[in-house]
């Protein structure tokens, strides 16, 4: 009996993986971390999530949306050169939007503004907790 229970709940396991397997629809993704600066967590079997941004925007050739709660860049930080391909992939004529948090747009505005600027770039901000 303990047998038949054990085989009734593998072959269950199994049926049901099959199905969801099946209805997700995205078989080639991949799993990318970002790593707080203070931090030494970084984890040497994932790529870090800018390397991956950089790639997927140099890949673009009609459109890129964003949507971040805010975007704060420094020079010399990771998000550089996720930037500076941003920028390129517009000069290329890649139509880019991008959406912010309207508060967070006015306590970091530098990069919002310098992507604002370009051609081909639309910058638009929020309010996310807008009460109804």
């Amino acid at each position: 009996m303990k047998l038949f229970k054990y085989l009734s709940i593998l072959l269950f396991g199994i049926f049901l993986s099959g199905i969801l397997f099946a209805r997700f629809p995205y078989r080639d993704f991949e799993i990318v971390e970002s790593i707080p600066a203070e931090t030494v967590l970084d984890n040497p079997e994932i790529r870090n999530t800018a390397e991956v941004w950089v790639e997927m925007i140099q890949s673009a050739r009609k459109t890129i949306d964003i949507e971040q709660f805010y975007i704060s860049n420094q020079a010399g930080e990771a998000l550089e050169p996720v930037i500076r391909e941003i920028e390129k992939a517009a000069d290329r004529g890649v139509n880019v939007r991008v959406i912010a948090d309207k508060r967070m747009a006015v306590t970091y505005p530098e990069t919002l503004e310098r992507l604002n600027t370009r051609n081909n770039i639309i910058v638009r901000n929020i309010d996310v907790f807008n009460e109804y």
